[in-house]
């Protein structure tokens, strides 16, 4: 039997050592005889949240005008294979065993990492295509991510906060930093929703860029602020108003999904949780979990909002779930096992609305769950 790359990569701890730099992978994609041109015209897109979303949107937006289009983004929900995608299809599961095993050499010769190693099968892919445009998402900050590698590209600055603070901290103006690193020497930059302070950071440390920024984005709801800034993009490449709404694409696996009377929507910072907040629907019950170095009091006290019942829970089978027995916080009911919540709510004659959120791990395996139980 084949090794796969999560077999592999759980073998060698070494390879989970985050050491910052953009050396392993430029050497491997030189390796292999990459050109960023065979990507036709890249979108490189950074951010805390709404990265997936906005790639998605755009795809569709390309697509619907007959182009051929590659995506890169993460993580994913059922299958590893969600994360490259061409033309909104899935890479065949023999394809992407096929290149891990083709580029395996090399990923062990520059011990890549993860992420790394999944940066060079999604290019070695795409570069085979020769798509109209490549849709690529970075996977943690921008200076150092591996699909940093790229030069001359249409870079995109979604919502920005405070995460992943093991790796890039808690100051948000390192942050900003961070994340507009993937601009480089490119001149038109698309910023997403931000707070006025992020935008003035931003604007005093690219003066000579020309910086498109959303306008109008009081009332609007999250999906539809997403989609206004691919509708941007879009225009921006194409010279055309997009001729669709929201309404008429697909939003991705785990945001804002309806599968019956549950509502799925991850959210896994403290800035997703209030966007949460500001919208307009309301539930019976929220169901939450998260991993282990999350700010939970925080999250729970903002979903206390949304609904009179709050349902704390594990993550199953993921070490680094947080441990609730620990915590305690009043009207906060805390059950063990997710799939005790969910049949409740199944078995009920009465239709309750019950949002699934938090991480995103435990609203696919949520997801999962209930698909087979309805």
């Amino acid at each position: 039997m084949d090794i796969t790359l999560s077999d592999f990569f759980n073998s060698r701890k070494e390879f989970k050592q985050l050491d910052l730099t953009l050396d392993r992978i430029s050497n491997a994609l030189t390796d292999i005889g990459f050109s960023e041109k065979s990507l036709g015209k890249i979108v490189h897109i950074a951010g805390t949240n709404g990265k997936g979303s906005t790639a998605y949107y755009l795809a569709q937006m390309f697509r619907k005008d007959g182009c051929n289009v590659a995506m890169f983004t993460s993580p994913h929900i059922d299958d590893i294979t969600e994360r490259i995608q061409y033309n909104l299809e899935n890479i065949n599961y023999k394809d992407f065993q096929h290149l891990f095993h083709k580029d395996l050499n090399i990923i062990k010769k520059y011990a890549l990492t993860f992420f790394e190693a999944l940066t060079l099968i999604a290019f070695d892919f795409f570069s085979d295509k020769n798509p109209h445009i490549s849709i690529i998402e970075t996977g943690l900050g921008g200076r150092y991510d591996a699909t940093n590698v790229l030069n001359k590209k249409i870079p995109v600055i979604t919502t920005i906060s405070q995460d992943h603070i093991k790796f890039l901290g808690k100051n948000i103006y390192k942050i900003i930093e961070e994340k507009i690193a993937i601009c480089k020497d490119n001149s038109d930059i698309f910023i997403g929703d931000n707070k006025n302070f992020i935008n003035a950071h931003i604007s005093k440390l690219l003066p000579d860029k020309k910086l498109h920024f959303l306008n109008d984005l009081e009332n609007l709801e999250t999906a539809d602020i997403n989609f206004s800034l691919s509708a941007e993009i879009y225009k921006f490449i194409t010279n055309k108003e997009i001729e669709t709404k929201a309404v008429n694409l697909k939003a991705l696996p785990c945001r804002m999904e309806r599968i019956g009377n549950f509502t799925l929507d991850g959210a896994h910072n403290i800035a997703a949780l209030y966007r949460i907040q500001k919208s307009k629907d309301r539930y019976d019950a929220v169901i939450f979990s998260c991993t282990n170095e999350r700010d939970v009091k925080t999250s729970l006290n903002i979903l206390k909002t949304k609904a009179k019942k709050i349902y704390l829970t594990k993550i199953p089978d993921n070490d680094r779930s947080i441990d609730i027995s620990n915590i305690d916080i009043d009207a906060v009911y805390k059950v063990k096992d997710p799939k005790t919540i969910i049949d409740s709510f199944l078995k009920q004659n009465k239709l309750q609305k019950v949002l699934i959120t938090g991480s995103l791990y435990f609203c696919a395996w949520c997801r999962k769950y209930i698909k087979g139980a309805v």
